[in-house]
């Protein structure tokens, strides 16, 4: 990220300065042992104000990073109201000028949102992101229409929730958010890999290759093996679990976006691969007919988790395994989910509670790591006696 580009940008400047008298009155707030979360959910959103402005800054597509300002307006928001209950415990002066700060830096991303959003309604936003997704950096030099406004990003891009946003329904009876999601990811679909994986410098998908070095580390695929990969998007395990399943094996991807399974099914053109389009409640795959499936960045968005692990248990093979992965931890997931109102709900669990859902389930779990960018469960369904 062109860190002098964003310093430019003076919502970011001010979000920054905040953060560092949040980080000082803090020290102050923590000497009543009953405000130590208040502490660290004000440090937490103060810091969100400046991340989501960093994320969208170096991220592509224009009407996306819209998405991550509006984020960061809500983070300034939470820090305000905070600030003003913080009232007990902090000095009258001092909460009117962290109030006033926390309205400066609204009030500059509205009026960057407003004249983004008035810029884009002139333009069809699909087509304009598919032609920035495919000529980024070209005419970028100038102030013609096509640019944007001084002190503004050239090419943000979308929020998201970790890595890979989940697009497998949790329904087979959509409510209008569900559908509203599936409606999301279908007009991404085009974009998906290189939104969320490109390695800009290699210009390949390699992004998180040391972080999926890890998980099929300790996933142990075999050759041979049959697989299932719930919300599967538009594929970017594919390549990972072909390698070590070998000729033999075989590969189903599920996702409720259909747009999501024709990339996929168009960039895996692979004898080894099915591709479903269905819902978790539609889902119609043989009963033991796997060896291991997978929930890549997709369980907090499954309503239903023990119905879903219930789904899953059928689908194994007695031994096989479900293995449940992010990239990031369980408290920054939640975290960042509770600041959006469409994923409020949309909960990863921690250890206890994981565990209780997998046994309940009929699981065993042999493994569970939940640590800063990194998490991930795997649990063996028991053989037959």
């Amino acid at each position: 990220m062109d860190k002098s580009g964003v310093e430019g940008f003076g919502a970011y400047r001010k979000a920054s300065d905040l953060f560092d008298l949040v980080v000082e009155d803090m020290r102050v707030v923590r000497r009543d042992s009953m405000c130590m979360r208040l502490v660290s959910q004000q440090i937490a959103s103060a810091d969100s104000i400046c991340a989501n402005i960093e994320e969208g800054w170096g991220r592509l597509g224009r009407a996306e990073y819209v998405r991550f300002l509006d984020f960061a307006r809500g983070s300034a928001r939470e820090t305000r109201g905070r600030y003003k209950r913080m009232k007990h415990w902090l000095d009258q002066e001092r909460v009117a000028d962290r109030v006033s700060r926390c309205d400066e830096i609204i009030g500059i991303l509205t009026k960057t949102i407003n004249t983004l959003r008035n810029t884009m309604k002139t333009k069809n936003t699909v087509r304009e992101e598919r032609e920035e997704y495919g000529a980024r950096g070209e005419g970028r030099g100038s102030r013609g229409e096509d640019s944007p406004p001084p002190n503004l990003p050239p090419d943000p891009r979308p929020p998201t929730l970790d890595p890979r946003p989940p697009t497998l329904a949790p329904s087979s009876d959509p409510c209008p958010a569900d559908l509203r999601r599936r409606a999301f990811f279908n007009e991404r679909a085009e974009q998906w890999l290189d939104m969320w994986y490109k390695n800009e410098e290699a210009g390949d998908y390699s992004r998180y290759d040391n972080e999926f070095e890890r998980l099929f580390d300790l996933t142990a695929l075999q050759p041979g093996d049959a697989v299932l990969d719930l919300g599967c998007g538009s594929g970017v395990m594919v390549p990972y679990i072909l390698d070590r399943i070998g000729p033999e094996g075989s590969l189903q991807e599920v996702d409720y976006a259909e747009k999501m399974i024709e990339v996929n099914r168009r960039l895996h053109d692979d004898p080894r691969v099915t591709f479903t389009v269905a819902g978790v409640d539609e889902l119609d795959v043989p009963q033991a007919g796997f060896d291991t499936v997978f929930c890549f960045s997709c369980f907090p968005h499954f309503h239903r988790k023990a119905e879903t692990l219930g789904v899953i248990h059928r689908a194994l093979k007695p031994g096989g395994k479900v293995v449940i992965a992010h990239f990031d931890s369980s408290q920054d997931i939640n975290d960042h989910h509770r600041k959006h109102e469409c994923v409020m709900h949309d909960h990863l669990p921690g250890e206890t509670e994981m565990r209780n859902l997998l046994c309940e389930a009929g699981f065993t779990v042999e493994a569970f790591i939940d640590e800063s960018g990194f998490y991930y469960v795997g649990a063996c369904k028991e053989p037959k006696a």
